[in-house]
């Protein structure tokens, strides 16, 4: 607040150095000085509860001295430059209210338990049960196990057969069953037995004895001439001749894979055994 007042003073002052500022028609200026809220003074203005207000006293306005008249100078005149004041705006004072005060909480006396003296317990015997479980190691479990190994197979695709081949087309012979030969060709006559004269005319024959030789005559058979045979032929049929050629048996391979069983493992399992008090719980 002593910084305000010497504010208050020294603006005061300032104005009363200006001929002519702070008069009007005789009347002297009075400078009003409003108090300025600091900000805790704002901060407190901030209404919370209502409270009953505070009666706040008026600032007391400092009074101005008049300022000496100044002498007049013969010399040549001086503009004057007239001198604008700018009037001090004049802030509302706002008056916190005090908040009032909230009384504590009374906090009620908490009583102090008092201890009953109990006498020792008596002395406790375990009663133990026993409990099995099962555990499990491994479970069950099926494991392919293999009973033939993968293999090979030769399969027949054909049988070992013998094979005919010709080695002579059949055919058809001509079998000579007489040879052949000429037939000779016989005639009977008349044949002169003194002479050997000879003829198939029996008139003639008579004629040549009375007339010629006086004799007698005999008949015989003379060749005259000669068939000609041709050899006699039998056809015989001869059928193809073969030879065996043996083929050996034809095979194919065949992959055939291993082969499996499934066998069954049972779980692999234990038992453990705890025991519990029927009385405390306590175990063991």
């Amino acid at each position: 607040m002593e910084k305000k007042w010497i504010w208050a003073i020294l603006v005061s002052a300032m104005l009363a150095a200006v001929p002519g500022c702070g008069k009007t028609a005789g009347t002297e200026s009075t400078a009003v000085v409003t108090e300025v809220p600091t900000p805790t003074q704002k901060a407190a203005a901030t209404p919370t509860k209502k409270a009953m207000p505070t009666p706040t006293k008026k600032a007391t306005p400092t009074p101005t001295k008049k300022a000496a008249a100044t002498p007049k100078v013969t010399a040549a005149p001086t503009p004057t430059k007239k001198v604008t004041t700018t009037p001090t705006p004049t802030v509302k004072t706002t008056t916190t209210p005090k908040a009032a005060e909230t009384p504590e909480p009374v906090k009620p006396e908490t009583p102090v338990p008092t201890r009953t003296p109990t006498a020792a317990p008596a002395a406790h015997t375990h009663t133990w049960v026993a409990s099995t479980k099962t555990v499990t190691d491994k479970a069950a479990w099926d494991e392919q196990v293999m009973t033939k190994e993968a293999w090979d197979e030769q399969v027949v695709v054909k049988e070992a057969w013998d094979e005919q081949v010709m080695t002579k087309e059949a055919w058809d012979e001509q079998v000579e069953v007489s040879a052949a030969y000429d037939e000779p060709v016989y005639e009977g006559f008349y044949t002169c037995n003194i002479c050997g004269f000879q003829t198939q005319d029996g008139w003639e024959m008579s004629d040549h004895i009375f007339d010629v030789c006086g004799g007698g005559y005999h008949t015989e058979r003379v060749q005259t001439g000669t068939i000609h045979h041709d050899a006699g032929y039998e056809t015989v049929h001869h059928d193809a001749e073969y030879t065996t050629v043996h083929h050996d048996a034809e095979y194919t391979t065949v992959h055939h894979d291993a082969e499996y069983t499934t066998v069954h493992h049972d779980a692999v399992t234990h038992t453990e055994t705890t025991y519990t008090c029927s009385g405390c719980g306590a175990t063991k």
